[in-house]
C-alpha cells in the first residue's frame, strides 16, 4: 500500500484555501485573496512536486472563493462568500456564476435564477446528471438544476430548478458564533 505523501504548496502563500478541484490534469485552488490558483502535479521519478502554472484573477466581490466546478457541459461554475456575509439573507451573501472558460469570458451570475437565499457553497452532479448546489450561512439548503436547457453553446444557463431541502434560516446563535469567529 502506498504511503501518504505531503506536497508543499508555497505558491498559495500560506493563504486560506477553501477547496480544490482536479480537472484536465490540473489542480484549481479556490484561494482567498489570490483568486483561482492553477497548478499541476509533476512526478520526476524521485518524488512528486506541485508546479505553479498561473493565477486566474477574479472580481473583488468574489474575493473569498468557495468552489470551482467543471461541469459535463464544459462550463465552469464558481461560488464565493461575500466578505461582509453575516446576518440576513437581504444583505450581500455571496454568489454563484457560470462561464464557458476560465481563460476568457464573463462570469454570469445565476444565484437569483436558482432562488438561493443563502451563500452558494459547493456543487456536485446528481445521479441523473443534474447539478446540486448547497447554500450556507444566511440560509441552508440544497437546490437541483439542469444546465442542458436549450440550443446553442451557452444557451439558458439553468432550467428545471427544484429545491431539494430548505431553506433553513440561520438563527441568532449561528450568527453570533460567526461574528465571534471573525473577530
Amino acid at each position: 500500500m502506498d504511503q501518504p505523501v505531503s506536497i508543499p504548496l508555497p505558491f498559495l502563500e500560506g493563504l486560506y484555501t477553501r477547496s480544490f478541484t482536479y480537472h484536465g490534469n490540473k489542480f484549481y485552488f479556490a484561494s482567498s485573496k489570490l483568486g483561482i490558483v492553477v497548478a499541476e502535479l509533476v512526478k520526476d521519478g524521485v518524488g512528486e512536486e506541485m508546479t505553479f502554472l498561473k493565477v486566474v484573477g477574479v472580481p473583488g466581490e468574489m474575493e473569498y472563493l468557495n468552489n470551482i466546478y467543471f461541469s459535463n457541459e464544459r462550463r465552469v461554475y464558481i461560488t464565493w462568500t461575500h466578505k461582509n456575509s453575516v446576518g440576513s439573507s437581504t444583505g450581500e451573501s455571496g454568489g454563484i456564476c457560470v462561464m464557458k472558460d476560465l481563460a476568457e469570458g464573463e462570469c454570469v451570475g445565476i444565484k437569483d435564477d436558482l432562488g438561493l437565499e443563502g451563500t452558494p457553497y459547493y456543487l456536485s452532479t446528481d445521479l441523473d446528471g443534474s447539478l446540486l448546489v448547497t447554500e450556507i450561512t444566511e440560509a441552508s439548503g440544497i437546490v437541483r438544476f439542469r444546465e442542458d436547457c436549450g440550443e446553442g453553446e451557452f444557451a439558458p444557463f439553468v432550467c428545471q430548478v427544484e429545491r431539494v431541502q430548505g431553506p433553513f434560516e440561520a438563527n441568532s446563535a449561528d450568527l453570533e458564533e460567526k461574528w465571534r469567529l471573525m473577530s
